[in-house]
């Protein structure tokens, strides 16, 4: 277990959230209160890119690349995620994104926002 410590400044207005259900509004106290959770870290997920290496066989071969997620824990209550793929664009050029189905479960009807964005940094450091 990772205790996490913090200090509880009684002017603070906001709302804390005690846990994923409830949110407390803060106590107003006279004096400054100190909270400690404890939680176990779950394992460390680990994003990679499927095929880790390919190997065309001819000129103008389309072929897919998939990201994907390992070891993600449902303690980390993850809601996004971002990631850069950096390729040669003198030697690949960008075709297409399909979502995954990944963190669709998670969205409220379908509503989630995705972008994709392409730029050429041919010649230029990223």
């Amino acid at each position: 277990m990772v205790p996490l410590d913090s200090t509880f400044d009684p002017d603070w207005t906001s709302i804390v959230q005690i846990d994923n259900t409830i949110l407390y509004p803060p106590t107003l106290e006279t004096q400054p209160a100190h909270f400690k959770y404890e939680w176990p870290v779950p394992p460390t997920p680990k994003i990679k890119v499927e095929p880790a290496l390919y190997k065309a066989s001819s000129i103008n071969e389309t072929f897919d690349v998939n990201i994907v997620i390992e070891n993600l824990a449902e303690e980390w209550k993850v809601f996004a995620i971002q990631f850069a793929l950096v390729y040669n664009t003198s030697v690949l050029e960008y075709q297409d994104f399909t979502n995954g189905s990944f963190l669709e479960e998670f969205a409220n009807n379908g509503e989630t926002i995705k972008y994709v964005v392409t730029w050429d940094y041919h010649g230029v450091d990223p």
